[in-house]
């Protein structure tokens, strides 16, 4: 799949959505990573074992985090990142929710970081050309650019599970995030739904 492939309503968006300063997906995802590294800090230890989600406490989640950090770095062909083939989203980060359960949170947190920002670095060198590029992340193959939108949302999403576990208020995405996600999926959701679902954004 790359956006190319994406229907033609992609361009039939409600005039009144209208669309931000431009960015790009790496950037966008580099925010998103920034979002949820601050969440980390903010962790203790009384929160390490509280319930998340998918059957996951706080520090393993974490430890998801972390391990599809590593997972899509070793997708982009980074050196030192080990492929797990799993096609089970939480069993393939099986090795690095291990691992985070015997961390603090800082150590949690800050292990989150040099992984992100070995991914963070090397997208931000990447030209159109470079983001338009084939990859593979989980069971899902598609542009870069593609990819890095699903992470936007994965990430943001964590971000909030880990703060609802914890009592911390939500964290919304900026202007030109929720532009990018909302160009990427109502195309989809559109085919999924056809006529039988009403999407209302709200902002």
């Amino acid at each position: 799949m790359t956006s190319e492939d994406l229907p033609p309503e992609l361009d039939a968006l409600p005039a009144s959505l209208t669309e931000p300063t431009p960015s790009n997906e790496a950037a966008a995802f580099a925010r998103a990573v920034d979002d949820l590294q601050h969440t980390l800090t903010l962790l203790t230890v009384k929160d390490w074992g509280l319930p998340a989600v998918n059957d996951l406490t706080v520090g393993e989640l974490a430890g998801h985090l972390i391990g599809t950090q590593i997972a899509m770095a070793a997708e982009l062909g980074l050196k030192g990142a080990p492929v797990n083939d799993s096609t089970d989203h939480i069993e393939a980060t099986r090795a690095s929710i291990t691992d985070a359960s015997a961390l603090t949170p800082g150590e949690a947190a800050a292990e989150f970081d040099r992984v992100s920002r070995v991914l963070t670095d090397h997208l931000a060198q990447l030209d159109e050309s470079g983001l338009a590029a084939t990859a593979r992340f989980g069971p899902i193959t598609a542009d870069v650019k593609f990819l890095l939108l699903g992470r936007v949302f994965e990430l943001w999403t964590h971000d909030n599970d880990l703060r609802r576990a914890v009592g911390l208020g939500r964290v919304e995405p900026d202007q030109d995030r929720l532009w990018m996600m909302t160009r990427a999926v109502m195309p989809l959701v559109r085919l999924i739904g056809d006529e039988r679902i009403r999407i209302v954004l709200t902002g």
